[in-house]
């Protein structure tokens, strides 16, 4: 009896383990593209919220997946504000001359004007698509 009594522990860690809870975080991602169908090929998506930010590379197949604490563990439920940064190409044809410009609308870049939200539930997607304005000023 003392010997099944002292299984239980075990057996709740195994069960707690299988379940998939040990984190409470939910694998995410998604692809990004311009607002004609383009394919972003490079840069970054951060999921942020006051408390808590995760993110992930854009692959050159315009596909991320977010990562927090580990290599694409997802995210906890919540409402996050969406932002993308290094969607950007180099100009100028010397050194000196050289600039990075940014190919997307500036409002994507920071959470305080960016216009994406995703809302992140255990039972919801696991997948936000972005389509994103190019920067008007770049041709």
């Amino acid at each position: 009896m003392k010997r099944a009594i002292k299984l239980i522990p075990l057996l709740v860690f195994c069960l707690f383990i299988l379940s998939g809870c040990s984190n409470g975080k939910i694998p995410f991602g998604g692809k990004v593209t311009f607002d004609d169908g383009e394919v972003v090929t490079s840069g970054q998506v951060s999921f942020t919220t006051d408390t808590y930010m995760a993110s992930g590379i854009i692959s050159p197949d315009g596909t991320y997946k977010l990562s927090s604490t580990g290599t694409n563990d997802g995210l906890p439920p919540g409402k996050y504000k969406v932002v993308v940064s290094g969607v950007q190409k180099t100009v100028g044809n010397d050194l000196a001359s050289e600039k990075v410009i940014s190919l997307i609308d500036k409002s994507y870049e920071n959470a305080e004007s960016t216009p994406l939200e995703c809302e992140v539930s255990k039972s919801g997607e696991r997948n936000f698509d972005i389509s994103l304005k190019r920067n008007p000023g770049v041709k």
